[in-house]
């Protein structure tokens, strides 16, 4: 039995093999001939026109109008449309997502630019008028409440060869062009206004208005006012008195008081609380800081005769002519005191101490100094500080004594009284310099003792002091430059450096700020005072306005005339650094110097100091693509402080007696 199976085992497994052999290469035709099927159906898919393809779903989602005005020189274009059909912008094909959506950056020219969109299926046609920015900012702006009876200054910095004009109350005035720098021009000029009257005068806001070609723009200023008549006038004694010196206890004096009444009457009273309350001309409209209008120190008394507003901050003028901000004051209905009167003797080497009836205003001005108009119109740019002398003119005093002789100070040399008792009731004490044109500051206060102090910064060769203010931090992160860094950062890394190079140099230093930390400008300036700094720098990257990325290079800024020189000698040493900087890019080369040189005369308020010099430094353009990006390289930085550390030295070394 098992042999014949074994004899029927090979017939049996080809009958059972022969079937499945069959069905195998049936089934395999068979999807050969699916696959191909289905091949061909796709192949007809894509080839046959389906009406989805041909139907247009342009939509444009920014802008939103197709007829339009704008000052920026690109357009941004966003919208979807339909992926299966090709876009264009005026011919040029757009890349579009898969989804549709498309984005695009059309550069446009001055004027009138028409663009078409298209699919193939719909056009729509767009017409923007680019025109560029006329005006970059007016002045004033904010709302003013002014005394009546003087000049309104107004200024534009406006597209250059632009014709400026400005509008109060019916009155139209043609500015005058003034510097052009980089395309961006000047435009000043000055209204009259009318006297004071019985009731508020509300005069309108400014309009300012200015053509340029076809581009025409009308932006508005400041609402301006004139107050109602003032609080009556103070008699003042006027001409030569006799010093009446004041009741001393120990050693403090003991001083009149505006509260107590003296029989001369009433008046509205003003007392300074504050280590320094700027001021300014209260003649002038604006709250203008000029060299000639000195702070009021803590406790000094004044009148108030009237009240203004500039940039809805409110002032008070004071009887002595003076411009005072109210925040920095108590004010109180008080009395008239009797005219003041002064004894003056030495304090040490370089100092002063005056005894006085009570704590009167008084006000410095070094002379002869020539000034020149400058950087925006302004009239106290300096060639070179050379003054003489300076003079400290006290008001309500009809009388004063004693001259004082410096054999030990390198800086000044006497001071003797050159008027007393003037006509308009003030006395004049003149201290002499030493040598003309070396002068570094003075600090004054009043003393517990009463008394006022006067003490004269002197020069110090070996081993100066510098407070160095590196600018912004924290919360204010200053300008941010064309590749999102922030102005605060890269003072910090560049002023980092100058800090450990002036050490090396042997250069005493101290920060305002060290690491990431607001700290406010009436502060930056304090730290000069407490630490009796001999020279105060403060670093900054510039930002130039809309539309002018050319803009390059270094500026130095000064207000004192005195700060000139410390300023021209980081300049000097900057623009060194930025030639090597860009000494393969001609371009960069010809543009980081400006006309004037750079260094310039303007009010910045960390520059504001009477007790030493101070700068303030704009190491470069953060909205220039390629100083931006310079600024922020390490071996740049490197260079910059370097140069600013090199500058300060030098100033040591060749301007310091």
């Amino acid at each position: 039995m098992q042999e014949k199976w074994k004899r029927w085992l090979p017939a049996i497994i080809l009958a059972l093999t022969i079937p499945l052999l069959v069905w195998g290469i049936l089934s395999s035709a068979k999807q050969r001939e699916e696959s191909v099927a289905t091949e061909a159906s796709l192949q007809d898919g894509f080839s046959e026109e389906r009406p989805e393809d041909k139907t247009s779903a342009l939509q444009i989602l920014s802008p939103k109008e197709q007829v339009f005005t704008q000052s920026e020189p690109t357009l941004h274009i966003e919208g979807k449309t339909n992926p299966r059909l090709l876009l264009t912008i005026n011919g040029e094909t757009i890349t579009v997502a898969e989804d549709g959506s498309f984005t695009y950056l059309l550069n446009l020219a001055e004027g009138e630019n028409i663009f078409i969109i298209s699919d193939g299926v719909q056009s729509l046609e767009y017409r923007v008028t680019y025109a560029p920015h006329l005006f970059f900012s007016v002045s004033p702006t904010k709302n003013i409440l002014s005394g009546g009876n003087e000049a309104l200054h107004v200024s534009a910095k406006a597209k250059e060869g632009s014709q400026v004009t400005a509008t109060l109350s019916k009155e139209t005035i043609t500015l005058v062009a003034g510097k052009a720098e980089n395309g961006v021009q000047i435009f000043t000029g000055e209204f009259a206004l009318p006297a004071q009257s019985s009731v508020k005068q509300n005069l309108g806001r400014i309009k300012f208005h200015g053509e340029n070609g076809s581009n025409q723009q009308s932006v508005q200023g400041a609402a301006v006012s004139i107050s109602a008549r003032p609080l009556p006038d103070i008699p003042i004694e006027v001409g030569t008195g006799t010093v009446k010196p004041p009741q001393v206890q120990g050693d403090r004096v003991e001083v009149l008081q505006p509260t107590q009444d003296y029989g001369r009457g009433p008046a509205k009273v003003l007392e300074i609380q504050t280590p320094y309350a700027e001021t300014a001309p209260g003649s002038n409209s604006g709250a203008k800081s000029t060299p000639n209008a000195t702070p009021l120190v803590n406790g000094t008394y004044d009148y108030i005769v009237d009240t203004k507003v500039y940039d809805n901050d409110e002032y008070y003028v004071t009887k002595s002519g003076l411009l005072v901000e109210a925040e920095k004051c108590k004010s109180f209905d008080g009395f008239v005191l009797p005219t003041n009167t002064v004894s003056l003797k030495s304090g040490g080497n370089a100092d002063l101490v005056l005894t006085m009836n009570w704590k009167v205003p008084f006000q410095s001005q070094m002379k002869p100094q020539k000034y020149h108009a400058g950087y925006q119109g302004r009239k106290f740019n300096v060639s070179a500080f050379d003054a003489e002398y300076i003079d400290f003119t006290f008001y309500y005093t009809n009388a004063a004594e004693g001259e004082v002789q410096f054999p030990k100070s390198s800086v000044v040399f006497s001071a003797k009284w050159v008027s007393k008792g003037a006509k308009d009731g003030t006395s004049t004490l003149r201290v002499y310099f030493r040598n003309k044109g070396f002068f570094y500051g003075y600090h004054a206060y009043y003393g517990s003792d009463n008394r006022l102090h006067i003490s004269f910064t002197e020069p110090h060769k070996t081993s100066p002091k510098v407070v160095l203010d590196i600018g912004h931090g924290g919360k204010d992160c200053g300008a941010i430059g064309v590749n999102g860094v922030y102005e605060s950062t890269v003072t910090l890394h560049i002023g980092s450096k100058v800090y450990e190079k002036l050490r090396a140099k042997g250069i005493r230093v101290e920060l305002t700020r060290g690491n990431d930390t607001f700290v406010s400008l009436d502060a930056r300036q304090q730290k000069a005072r407490d630490v009796n700094a001999n020279l105060f720098v403060s670093l900054h990257a510039n930002s130039a306005p809309p539309n002018q990325t050319k803009w390059m290079g270094p500026e130095l800024y000064y207000y004192r005339a005195f700060a000139k020189a410390p300023a021209q000698r980081i300049e000097n040493q900057l623009l060194q650094a930025y030639k090597e900087i860009y000494k393969d890019d001609p371009q960069a080369l010809s543009r980081i110097i400006p006309s004037d040189g750079g260094v310039r005369y303007y009010p910045y308020k960390v520059t504001r100091l009477e007790e030493c010099p101070a700068v303030l430094v704009e190491c470069g353009y953060l909205s220039n693509p390629t100083e931006c990006a310079a600024l922020c390289d390490a071996a740049n930085q490197e260079r910059l402080a370097q140069a600013i550390a090199d500058g300060i030295a030098e100033y040591f070394q060749k301007d310091v007696q």
